[in-house]
């Protein structure tokens, strides 16, 4: 944490990427126990740590589906759809997907693109 700390710019865009969600997003870790689908040692701290330096966005796997949430400010993404077989549980979206993301001078555009051909921007 000490490390990230360091290296977070509170006013530059930023963007971070880690595998398995924080416990808290329970809406994504709740698989029949609180948070069991989510790291919890140093989450409650690492979610404050990322609103406290305004990040823009946190792209999250682990949990085979997809979803948005935002907590604290902060826009955490779940793109773990990726091929393998998708999760049952609490995650509402369940499809195979990818997601491209373009960063300019408006911010971020991402898009998800599903398997079956489809696409949406996130808004």
């Amino acid at each position: 944490m000490a490390w990230l700390d360091g290296v977070l710019e509170k006013g530059r865009p930023t963007v971070v990427f880690t595998h398995i969600p924080p416990a808290p997003l329970g809406e994504w870790t709740d698989f029949g126990r609180k948070g069991a689908g989510g790291f919890r040692q140093g989450a409650a701290e690492f979610m404050r740590l990322l609103s406290a330096r305004g990040v823009a966005r946190v792209y999250l796997g682990h949990v085979h589906a997809f979803g948005v949430l935002d907590r604290g400010g902060v826009r955490y993404v779940l793109t773990g759809g990726g091929g393998s077989p998708l999760y049952p549980g609490p995650v509402k979206d369940r499809f195979h997907h990818y997601l491209t993301v373009e960063a300019g001078p408006g911010g971020l555009v991402e898009t998800v693109h599903r398997a079956d051909g489809s696409s949406f921007v996130l808004r």
